[in-house]
C-alpha cells in the first residue's frame, strides 16, 4: 500500500527480513482475493494474522474504503540440495524463509463507516478503530 513517486496507489506487499545478517526487502506473494490499493489504512497483526481495514482509494483521498481483510501468513523453508556425487564437490546447503500470504476477505455487514489515517490499536484478540 502507499502512493508511489509518481502518485499511483499502492496495492504491493513487502516485507523486512529482521533475522537476515544484513536486513533484507523480500516482496511477499499472496493468493485469495486481494484488498484494493490502498492508502492511510489500518493494517495491524493480531495473533498470526495481519488485519487490514479501510483506507483511501484515490491519491487525494476522495474515495474511502470500509474494506476488510484478514492477511494470513505462511512460511516455510526453500532449501537448496547438497549436489555432485562421489568425487564431486557439494553445494553448501542454503535454507531460506519463504513468506506467502492468503488474503481472507470479512464482510459482518455492521462495519465502522469508510475512512482513512484512523487511529487504531489491538488489544488481546479485538482491533479498535477511532
Amino acid at each position: 500500500g502507499g502512493i508511489g513517486l509518481s502518485g499511483e496507489v499502492l496495492g504491493d506487499l513487502w516485507a523486512l527480513d529482521l533475522h537476515a545478517a544484513i536486513p533484507e526487502w523480500r516482496q511477499i506473494s499472496t493468493m485469495g482475493q486481494r484488498p484494493s490499493p490502498c492508502w492511510g489504512c489500518v493494517f495491524q497483526s493480531i495473533g498470526h494474522s495481519v488485519w487490514l481495514f479501510g483506507g483511501a482509494l484515490t491519491k487525494d483521498g476522495d474515495a474511502v474504503s470500509d474494506q476488510l481483510f484478514e492477511l494470513q501468513i505462511v512460511r516455510s523453508s526453500d532449501e537448496e540440495k547438497k549436489g555432485g556425487g562421489e568425487g564431486r564437490g557439494s553445494k553448501a546447503v542454503k535454507a531460506v524463509k519463504l513468506l506467502q500470504g492468503l488474503w481472507c476477505a470479512h464482510t459482518s455487514g455492521n462495519n465502522p463507516k469508510a475512512r482513512y489515517s484512523a487511529a487504531y490499536t489491538a488489544l488481546q484478540d479485538n482491533l479498535f478503530v477511532f
